[in-house]
């Protein structure tokens, strides 16, 4: 595979048709059924062959289509994705887990994921305690612009009691 860039990865082998990888199967099968050994059908009734070749996509106009256009085999949305870039914070204090929040915000960061101590018997991640934790922990946050999301474990409820306390200030 060494020397040139335009080398096929393949070009040692000689291409074969359709017709002859067929032969070789049957001959290969030694007199059994190739529809019930080889083809495969899904719940739906849909026969998958066991292989498929280039000319197999020829009739199927839709791979020229894109994501978000007609007839949206390939989705509803347009080419771009839909992901936040999420930052995990487990700092033990509020105070902290704010400070660190904040200097992940005004880097590339689109969501906030606040791990709280409550979710395990050892203590890790965010102290939320009470309201004033909470509004420590999101004091200078624009948390309309942003994705949150708490890991609080057990303490879920109290935490989402906590955060929309906040939210409707």
């Amino acid at each position: 595979m060494s020397g040139s860039l335009d080398k096929s990865l393949f070009s040692e082998f000689p291409p074969i048709s359709t017709e002859e990888w067929e032969n070789i199967i049957i001959k290969d099968l030694k007199g059994a059924d190739y529809e019930k050994r080889l083809v495969w059908k899904t719940d739906n009734d849909f026969s998958l062959q066991p292989y498929y070749r280039r000319e197999d996509l020829k009739n199927l106009s839709y791979l020229e289509s894109l994501p978000g256009e007609v007839p949206f085999v390939r989705g509803k949305n347009r080419l771009k994705n839909d992901w936040d870039t999420c930052q995990d914070i487990s700092h033990s204090s509020a105070e902290d887990a704010n400070r660190f929040a904040l200097g992940a915000l005004k880097g590339e960061v689109e969501a906030l994921c606040f791990i709280t101590d409550v979710s395990s018997d050892t203590v890790s991640g965010i102290s939320l305690q009470s309201q004033k934790d909470m509004e420590t922990l999101l004091k200078s946050i624009f948390i309309e612009n942003f994705s949150l999301h708490f890991e609080a474990g057990k303490s879920s409820v109290a935490i989402f009691a906590m955060y929309v306390n906040k939210a409707k200030k």
